[in-house]
């Protein structure tokens, strides 16, 4: 769930969305990287249900209120795989018609346009725009129709910042490289050196690198971010480098990872660096309880540690200057060893990077940091311990029970936001930073840390979540995205 929304390799790095999984395969970017052949993509598909539409299969749409969502932008929510658009100058929530079922939208920053990912049983999941007003809906062709696919994942296409440009990594039916992709919503001319290195100026999805993936763009837009995993006769031992690359321009290798992997996190706000992940030996079960973020200058290439964290995107917030917040701990058990860490992300001077944890008055760990200029927004949450490895459904309600909202302005203490009661899962920053978007259980909420106010906006939203809460992670990107200018 993000505000204007805004990650691949030799191997299939495949999240099964449309099978209703357990957190353990949809715990978004990179977390599962998956050796599948096409036989299981084909069973995905075949789990994928196919549109017929909501009334068809007796599903209700979510419920908003309008009224209270009126002035505070757009919702994108997805209920059983069928796609509804609510909020601007329109009345009603608009139903998206489409093949399959669709997942993951992501606004573009301006709020014009929404991407999302479709999944049908006929083909495989591919990329789609459609316009906040419901027009124009359409796929992006990435490739020959039925040959690639875009992975259906919370790192999956990647809007630029200043523009209606898409990037995308792709892959083919039988789990290979096949290019990273960008596109314009629009159609509009974009000028491209291509991956064969002609400079083009084109209006149909273009393929920059060969062998590119997880692209990340630049605050500025102009720059892409993505990681190469480079040829060897040996896989086992195969290395990833991190490459930067104007659209227009050469690439530039910056770090190479000697036997392991790279996760791509995010840029510094300035644009002169990034913060990613190393992923020992390309291991989804060595990931999956926590990686090295490092932090890189791309004007040097001097690198250093920040902490060992959970290789998720959305638990990288920026703050002032080049402070970041990032959830440190390594289990892979979203309810233990935990917390916040506000560190700076331009290499230091001295050999140590300096972080501080977050503190922590409402509970034993912290999570989901959220930072704008209306302040600094964490939740708290009891910390059960490492000795179960799944909750039943009632422990795993009740630990959902005692998450709750913080909010520390400069110079403050922090304090709860108790208002916005309990439960509460990944706050959202509005763009001017006097609303947080929250959700608590399968509703939104809108919340006025000036005041305390909180109104709920709309309800019916499920994530996909394995009824035992196997690891604990919710991730409502899959199902809502957010874009508000105020």
């Amino acid at each position: 769930m993000r505000q204007g929304s805004r990650a691949g390799a030799v191997e299939w790095r495949f999240e099964v969305i449309a099978m209703r999984p357990s957190p353990v395969s949809v715990r978004t970017t990179f977390l599962r990287t998956l050796r599948l052949g096409p036989v299981l993509l084909a069973l995905a598909a075949l789990a994928s249900p196919v549109a017929a539409g909501a009334a068809a299969r007796g599903v209700s749409p979510p419920s908003v209120d309008l009224a209270a969502l009126r002035g505070h932008g757009e919702l994108a929510i997805v209920r059983d795989g069928d796609l509804y658009l609510a909020g601007g100058a329109e009345r009603g929530v608009r139903a998206v018609a489409g093949p399959g079922a669709a997942s993951y939208p992501q606004w573009s920053p301006d709020g014009v346009w929404l991407a999302y990912t479709r999944t049908s049983s006929s083909d495989a999941p591919a990329l789609w725009v459609v316009r906040s007003n419901g027009t124009d809906n359409h796929r992006v062709p990435i490739g020959r129709p039925g040959a690639l696919y875009v992975a259906a994942t919370a790192g999956g296409p990647v809007w630029s910042h200043g523009g209606d440009l898409l990037a995308t990594s792709a892959m083919t039916l039988r789990g290979q490289a096949a290019g990273l992709w960008v596109a314009s919503a629009g159609g509009t001319g974009v000028a491209v050196r291509t991956a064969a290195g002609r400079r083009e100026t084109v209006r149909v999805p273009v393929d920059l690198v060969a062998n590119g993936a997880q692209p990340l763009w630049s605050p500025t837009g102009a720059t892409l971010a993505y990681v190469v995993t480079e040829a060897t006769a040996n896989p086992a031992n195969r290395s990833d480098a991190l490459y930067t690359r104007a659209l227009t321009g050469r690439a530039v290798r910056h770090a190479l990872a000697r036997g392991n992997g790279i996760l791509t996190g995010s840029w510094w706000p300035d644009g002169h660096g990034l913060v990613y992940w190393i992923d020992p030996m390309h291991s989804a079960s060595l990931a999956a309880d926590g990686v090295k973020l490092e932090t890189i200058d791309l004007r040097t290439d001097k690198t250093a540690y920040l902490a060992t964290t959970l290789p998720y995107r959305n638990w990288i917030a920026w703050g002032p200057g080049d402070r970041v917040a990032i959830v440190a701990g390594g289990p892979r058990l979203d309810w233990t060893g935990k917390s916040v860490l506000q560190c700076l992300a331009a290499i230091p001077a001295r050999a140590v990077q300096a972080c501080v944890t977050v503190s922590r008055p409402g509970g034993p760990i912290t999570l989901d940091p959220a930072w704008s200029k209306g302040g600094f927004a964490y939740v708290s949450a009891k910390d059960l311990g490492a000795k179960d490895w799944g909750l039943g459904p009632a422990r795993f309600a009740a630990w959902q029970r005692s998450r709750t909202l913080w909010l520390a302005r400069p110079g403050r203490a922090a304090v709860r936001l108790a208002a916005a009661g309990t439960g509460v899962v990944q706050p959202v920053w509005s763009a001017g930073g006097r609303h947080l978007l929250i959700v608590r259980g399968t509703s939104a909420y809108l919340v006025a840390p000036a005041s305390g106010a909180t109104v709920r906006i709309a309800s019916g939203i499920e994530p996909d979540l394995y009824p035992m809460g196997y690891y604990g992670y919710t991730d409502e990107s899959q199902v809502l995205a957010w874009s508000d200018a105020g």
